[in-house]
């Protein structure tokens, strides 16, 4: 035990080595060989291949002692105890039936790349949400309007304020200017909706602990808070429950379709793969 311990920290060094200096050569298999357990066997070729190139020398030892303990305790288990455990062809067969499934789901999702119609043209989406709309809900409301963060001593807090809740095109285009010359973060949403909790995830606030209704009763918002001020006007707004607004949901319907021409082209893809089996002879049902 104490050897393999050696050679263990022996390898940890010169993989750590070997990393540093980007070395590409592997050695031959014998002097290669870390650890051998049972019929299987680690090499430091093995153990370089799981750590990155130009990992540091200290995280390089870390992964490397990691990825040795963790290969043999699973190894003691799989290949020295398992015959020990009563149940293992009931193990077998579902290591066997979950290989088959991740094989058949690769080859359809392949096949459904290669074939399959990704084009959803803009009236095919529109006449999706007009048969479904009524069922199209917000669980989480929706936006538009513009968002600025800037440090409380900024030069231009002022001038934002001033501008920031016009709609005058020679306002917002100078808003444009001094936000992208000195705001810490600017997002200008007039145009498009967003879900409020992307406002949530980047202004410090409990908006009065209504967060989810706040924005359909405050349309503007000025705080400061730990050397930084938030401005916030809210253009247009959707509340929980409301409809989903076309455009909002065209992402949403473009994936529900896509997913159930996948599901139709599998069952075709199923279909005929058993029909050419049996004409060709490879599939015989008695």
């Amino acid at each position: 035990m104490n050897n393999l311990i050696l050679k263990i920290f022996s390898a940890i060094a010169a993989l750590a080595f070997f990393t540093a200096c980007n070395n590409s050569s592997e050695g031959n298999d014998g002097g290669n060989l870390l650890v051998r357990l049972g019929d299987s066997r680690l090499t430091l070729t093995e153990l370089r291949s799981v750590v990155p190139p130009g990992t540091p020398s200290e995280d390089s030892v870390r992964l490397a002692r990691n990825y040795i303990n963790r290969w043999i305790d699973t190894h003691l288990i799989t290949d020295i105890v398992a015959p020990q455990i009563p149940d293992m062809d009931e193990i077998d067969r579902l290591t066997m039936q979950y290989r088959q499934s991740l094989i058949e789901d690769a080859y359809r999702a392949r096949m459904y790349r290669k074939n399959g119609d990704y084009n959803i043209p803009e009236d095919t989406l529109r006449a999706y949400y007009d048969a479904r709309k009524e069922s199209l809900k917000l669980k989480s409301p929706i936006v538009k309007g513009v968002f600025l963060k800037f440090a409380d001593d900024s030069k231009n807090l002022k001038e934002a304020r001033r501008l920031f809740k016009s709609s005058r095109q020679d306002d917002i285009d100078k808003l444009e200017k001094i936000a992208y010359d000195d705001a810490v973060y600017y997002e200008y949403f007039r145009d498009r909706w967003i879900d409020w909790q992307n406002m949530l995830a980047v202004i410090p606030s409990d908006f009065g602990n209504e967060p989810l209704t706040y924005p359909g009763t405050h349309k503007s918002t000025d705080l400061s808070a730990d050397g930084f001020t938030y401005l916030l006007y809210i253009t247009d707004y959707k509340g929980v429950g409301s409809q989903i607004p076309f455009e909002y949901a065209k992402e949403q319907i473009r994936d529900a379709i896509l997913y159930d021409r996948q599901k139709e082209y599998d069952e075709e893809l199923r279909r005929q793969l058993r029909e050419d089996a049996i004409d060709d002879g490879t599939l015989v049902i008695y």
